[in-house]
């Protein structure tokens, strides 16, 4: 009986460089669990890879961040996002209403001395836009959270195991699926407005694009892979002064978008219009 016991199969999920492994089939093989498991790791990382280096992560649509009905309560539409790690997050209905947790808003809204030491944090990386934190504040004019969509995996669709290998006991049942699911989290204090400043200014040469420097932009380096994957949806100002929670303001323009075909039509194409003079498609 062929021995089932392997290593089991483990691309990098947070979107790391790694050299590609596939399966290989041919008449006869005994196929087992370390070969599916590898086939279907194959196509995720590989998705995943170029969900990160092409399209870049941020929100694709929808996933707007809305105030509940409650006090301090929030609501995030249905949408799609890709995380820092090229993993696709699936909002598929409105949420139900979200509560902020009172351990957070105390925090925010208490007195600095709640906040942990500054000096204790970890330096920042530059892997992802700085979160300022609560003890950064000047009064309750600036209590902020951060709304945050994470990328979830949870086991489900238990099913009954009918065999095992040979030095394994075998269980009774097992999680026959795994769903790819969200979390909604928060964060003290508020993500940095996104940076839209050219990175490469000698792109243009005479009026015309020097591809040479685009050449030595992307040579330099493969993009950074972010530890925190999740994705920054919206800034919350709080009311710390209020009797009940209060959400002042939502400010979502700190979200980090996904740069799809039709929006960057549409951009070329506005573009266009500015330059016509006319302020009309041609």
């Amino acid at each position: 009986m062929q021995d089932t016991r392997r290593t089991p199969v483990r691309m990098d999920w947070r979107g790391g460089l790694a050299t590609p492994r596939r399966n290989r089939f041919f008449h006869g093989k005994m196929m087992d669990v370390y070969h599916f498991e590898m086939e279907t790791a194959y196509g995720i990382a590989m998705r995943r890879m170029l969900n990160r280096l092409v399209s870049g992560g941020g929100v694709v649509c929808g996933l707007d961040v809305v105030r509940g009905a409650d006090p301090c309560t929030i609501k995030v539409t249905a949408g799609v996002a890709i995380d820092g790690w090229g993993r696709e997050i699936v909002v598929p209905a409105d949420s139900a209403p979200i509560a902020l947790p009172a351990a957070l808003i105390d925090r925010v809204c208490g007195d600095g001395d709640q906040c942990a030491d500054p000096a204790e944090e970890e330096p920042a990386t530059g892997e992802r836009r700085a979160v300022r934190r609560a003890d950064e504040r000047r009064g309750h004019d600036d209590a902020w959270v951060t709304v945050t969509l994470c990328y979830q995996e949870c086991e489900s669709d238990p099913v009954t195991v009918l065999a095992g290998d040979c030095s394994t006991t075998t269980a009774a049942c097992a999680p026959g699926a795994v769903r790819e699911q969200y979390h909604i989290g928060f964060e003290p204090g508020r993500a940095d407005p996104i940076e839209v400043s050219c990175r490469f200014p000698d792109i243009l040469r005479q009026g015309e694009i020097d591809y040479g420097a685009l050449a030595r932009w992307v040579t330099r380096s493969c993009p950074d892979v972010p530890r925190d994957p999740c994705i920054p949806l919206a800034n919350l100002r709080l009311d710390c002064d209020s009797e009940d929670c209060r959400i002042d303001d939502v400010d979502i323009e700190i979200r980090p978008i996904v740069f799809g075909n039709a929006i960057l039509f549409d951009m070329l194409s506005r573009i266009v219009d500015e330059q016509s003079g006319d302020g009309r498609r041609r």
